[in-house]
């Protein structure tokens, strides 16, 4: 579900790594695609985008406010 995607990445970004990618022990050396391993450092940002049968999508950006940013100190 796009929420419980969008409430884990908060928790990761929050935390400040990210959550390792189930069932990938071992990885294809000819993909390209890099995939999350334990203790990777998050990022400050993330975009978080869904799409339904019926043709309905949703895109939610989320970024880190750092405290002169007008975020909480």
């Amino acid at each position: 579900s796009g929420l419980i995607e969008l409430i884990v990445s908060v928790l990761a970004l929050e935390s400040g790594t990210l959550f390792p990618v189930p069932n990938a022990a071992e990885l294809d050396p000819e993909c390209r695609i890099r995939l999350a391993q334990s203790n990777d450092r998050a990022g400050d940002s993330f975009v978080s985008l869904s799409s339904f049968s019926r043709g309905l999508a949703s895109c939610v950006a989320v970024s880190r406010l750092e405290p002169s940013q007008g975020g909480a100190a």
